[in-house]
């Protein structure tokens, strides 16, 4: 007879648990993902957290944001609380989406009528997101297979360590790429053509492993009009901060995670 004990009570009610989310989750979701042509269903795995349903590519399962998604956690929860406080009635741009760890929550935060505009240029990131945005079945975000930068043009994206080792949501653009280095030809967009003068923008968060200074030259026309808030993983030089925002009433509010926020003053 089994003995009573802690762990395994516990590892029982965790069972039970998994077990009424599956549930739940096929009662309220299709019972089957329809993939696009070129995505390899093999390649990825659904993993839940208590905002929704991720698709993750296996690939990948060694980054952090995989590992806490696939335990059932959310990644970075105190950035999604800082954007959450932050979006009002208008629109949220979101780079460097990886998989989709972010897009449950800001399709339910943003206000009707509202858009999320997102961007990934990893192709293998870019197929497990479309399929998050399917199971969960948001239909407001946009997600562009592209980089952002300064101007419009093709870039190399490396996508592999010296090891030979998928980078996942840590791949980055780079000018000089040795022949060793794994990469993909990606599309490089400006913002600023994106989204039409109309939309008005509340937040942007960029992710985007180094590029953000490049990203946001190419959205000066939306900082300026709509004055969003700002939220970067790398910081911009304080020569392109003196420049681009202090004239604007911008000033640093602090880190969160390891990002950095700007906000306009009132």
């Amino acid at each position: 007879m089994q003995k009573l004990t802690a762990g395994w009570v516990w590892r029982k009610c965790s069972r039970l648990w998994r077990r009424l989310l599956d549930r739940d989750f096929i009662r309220r979701r299709p019972k089957k993902i329809w993939p696009f042509p070129g995505a390899d269903l093999s390649a990825f795995a659904i993993a839940y957290n208590e905002y929704g349903a991720y698709c993750v590519p296996l690939l990948a399962a060694h980054r952090p944001a995989t590992r806490y998604i696939m335990a059932g956690r959310v990644w970075e929860n105190d950035t999604l609380e800082v954007m959450r406080e932050n979006i009002g009635d208008g629109d949220v741009v979101h780079a460097g989406a990886s998989f989709g760890d972010f897009f449950p929550l800001l399709s339910k935060t943003v206000s009707s009528g509202a858009h999320v505009w997102t961007f990934e240029p990893n192709l293998l990131n870019y197929k497990a997101a479309m399929l998050t945005l399917q199971i969960n079945e948001i239909d407001n975000i946009t997600l562009n297979r592209a980089g952002l930068g300064a101007e419009e043009k093709t870039g190399s994206l490396v996508i592999e360590n010296s090891r030979g080792i998928a980078l996942g949501g840590a791949s980055y653009v780079s000018e000089n790429v040795s022949l060793e280095q794994e990469t993909e030809q990606i599309r490089i967009v400006v913002l600023d053509k994106i989204i039409p003068a109309e939309r008005h923008v509340d937040l942007i968060q960029l992710d985007v492993e180094g590029y953000e200074e490049q990203a946001l030259n190419g959205a000066l026309n939306i900082i300026n009009r709509c004055r969003p808030v700002l939220i970067v993983e790398t910081r911009p030089s304080d020569e392109w901060i003196r420049t681009n925002l202090r004239g604007l009433g911008y000033e640093f509010a602090g880190q969160v995670d390891e990002n950095y926020i700007y906000k306009p003053s009132p």
